[in-house]
């Protein structure tokens, strides 16, 4: 049974989520197939209102190509690609746990050093006024400003901003610290042409000038915030609207234009530790991991994943629930176990159940004309043996429309699977899955996407 799914909700205390990244070290890196998962310190709650601050843990293509770059460092970001000069060829962007890398065929353009690993990059409009796009960072810093803006031409600063929150510190009591910044989207919340900074860090979410890294808004929760997306606009005030997924397990919908909050609903279900005499232990909150936005038969929805093992499809505008589909199922003794080392506290970045469900959007298999879920379960986890508290691992196809799932494939070791792309080769749709290295060459897996057949 492993944790024991409970209903329990607490909403009084409430005011008001590619697949996704992970550290590797690699010295070569795969220009179609690389993400990583960052691994930032977060706050955790000390009361209903309180936060203390944790340690750091140390489209389809007819062909595939690959690049070989040396790297400084662990890639810590997804890749990226956009022309940031103008000359029609795209450069490639990432960054590692020592800075920012700007290739352009196959060659450094621009490498920015930083103090700390970088968490997560996004391409901005042109905010420096030469015409080209430029780049917005967060770094894992919480002594200087981990949120900059960088010219894509020229890799100077532009400006930054620093996250903070009211935070509880041993010996230091309560002070205004600033929180590690976990993801960065673009989205133009104030209608002058130029795309904004929409960032989480530790409670809050915050909107940023995109020109000048000044606060537009900011929406503050009860605990951690992961993931944020764009999502239509649902308010009708011109602004497309966001989706945030938090640690408690809640989905947040926000207004785009003011932070203002839409709605809220607790969708991930909390976990009833069971202890080895049967007795219920704990109840600890889980999280919504990654949250996708699509369309159902001309409807808002959204694929959302959480750490409860399930996934399910969501109705933007009021965050009713058409379909969810179980795809982990926890061992009781393994959860004792984990909860006992988290001292009953709600999973964080480096734990093992960390984005231990990710979710992507695949083409359509069926026929139904609706995008397909590609789901991988415990993807980008360290393996620490009995510590991995769950028996089941691998990857599912399910239809969109109905979550019913199309085909399983259990036997997959996905430990060190960042990302999965899709490709088409010879006319049919597949997926590449990277394996590593074996020998002096780069492993990649090819699977059907129609029936799962390696």
């Amino acid at each position: 049974m492993g944790c024991r799914n409970t209903e329990t909700m607490d909403q009084n205390s409430l005011r008001g989520t590619s697949m996704g990244k992970k550290a590797v070290s690699l010295a070569l890196f795969l220009t179609c197939i690389l993400a990583v998962l960052p691994l930032p310190a977060v706050a955790t709650p000390t009361g209903s209102n309180s936060a203390s601050l944790m340690p750091l843990p140390s489209a389809p293509t007819p062909s595939v190509s690959f690049t070989q770059i040396g790297l400084t460092g662990e890639i810590t970001t997804d890749i990226l690609t956009a022309d940031l000069d103008g000359d029609g060829e795209k450069e490639t962007i990432l960054g590692t746990s020592k800075g920012i890398y700007i290739l352009s065929r196959g060659t450094l353009r621009h490498y920015i050093p930083t103090s700390r690993f970088v968490t997560d990059v996004t391409v901005l409009d042109d905010v420096t006024g030469d015409d080209q796009p430029d780049i917005a960072i967060a770094v894992g810093d919480v002594y200087f400003p981990n949120i900059r803006c960088y010219s894509g031409t020229t890799a100077k600063k532009v400006w930054q901003f620093a996250p903070k929150q009211e935070v509880f510190v041993e010996n230091l009591m309560w002070n205004d610290l600033q929180t590690l910044t976990f993801d960065l989207i673009s989205l133009d919340v104030d209608s002058d042409g130029f795309k904004d900074i929409i960032a989480t860090s530790g409670y809050f979410v915050y909107a940023l000038d995109g020109r000048t890294g000044s606060e537009l808004w900011k929406f503050e929760s009860i605990n951690n915030l992961w993931r944020a997306v764009v999502i239509p606009d649902l308010d009708k005030d011109g602004i497309p609207d966001l989706a945030v997924g938090s640690q408690i397990g809640y989905l947040y919908v926000l207004s785009g234009k003011d932070g203002s909050l839409l709605w809220q609903e607790k969708v991930a279900e909390k976990c009833q530790v069971i202890d080895d005499k049967g007795s219920v232990w704990a109840i600890v909150d889980r999280s919504v991991w990654d949250i996708l936005p699509l369309k159902v038969k001309g409807k808002p929805r959204a694929v959302v994943s959480s750490e409860d093992g399930k996934v399910r499809l969501i109705d933007l505008k009021d965050g009713a629930i058409d379909w969810e589909t179980p795809l982990i199922e926890y061992v009781e003794a393994l959860a004792y176990k984990y909860y006992q080392q988290k001292r009953k506290n709600p999973t964080s970045p480096g734990d093992d159940h960390f984005f231990n469900l990710r979710v992507s959007l695949v083409p359509d298999v069926t026929g139904d004309g609706i995008e397909e879920v590609l789901a991988l379960t415990y993807t980008g986890q360290r393996r620490r043996g009995e510590g991995k508290a769950t028996k089941r691992s691998g990857m599912f196809l399910l239809n969109a429309a109905s979550g019913r799932v199309l085909w399983k494939n259990i036997g997959l070791d996905l430990g060190s699977v960042g990302q999965v792309e899709t490709a088409s080769i010879e006319g049919k749709q597949v997926l590449l899955l990277p394996l590593g290295k074996s020998g002096s060459k780069e492993m990649v897996e090819v699977i059907d996407l129609e029936d799962g057949a390696t």
